[in-house]
């Protein structure tokens, strides 16, 4: 179609080759594509614990009881799976927590090795 009648193209294998990379990369930072990759990263809960106190006791209080803005963590996290709680923590929630999508997934595995080690009610 229109590559070829736009573009001179002298070389098909390398036109494949870029759009194949770029295709492999588009959705790189989708939750669904992210999530596993998290949960097979081994996490360390003294990591997490700083996360969690530079970003989330703001909202969920010094100890995770909850606030008048969030929900208390002893009460959420026991109630979720490893994949939802990494989810939760890619996407955030309507009602208001936000994405920590920005975080790099092993970031991401300490705060949730953090969230089990401290609220899990086992």
């Amino acid at each position: 179609g229109y590559l070829w009648a736009t573009k001179r193209v002298d070389n098909i294998s390398e036109v494949i080759r870029r759009e194949v990379t770029l295709f492999d990369f588009a959705d790189q930072d989708l939750p669904e594509v992210r999530t596993p990759k998290i949960l097979a990263l081994e996490g360390d809960a003294p990591a997490g614990n700083a996360l969690f106190e530079a970003n989330c006791t703001g909202c969920h209080g010094d100890d995770g009881m909850g606030t008048s803005q969030a929900p208390s963590l002893y009460e959420r996290v026991p109630g979720l799976d490893d994949t939802a709680v990494v989810m939760t923590l890619l996407t955030g929630k309507p009602s208001g927590m936000p994405s920590w999508s920005k975080f790099e997934d092993q970031d991401l595995a300490h705060l949730r090795a953090f969230l089990r080690t401290t609220f899990d009610a086992q």
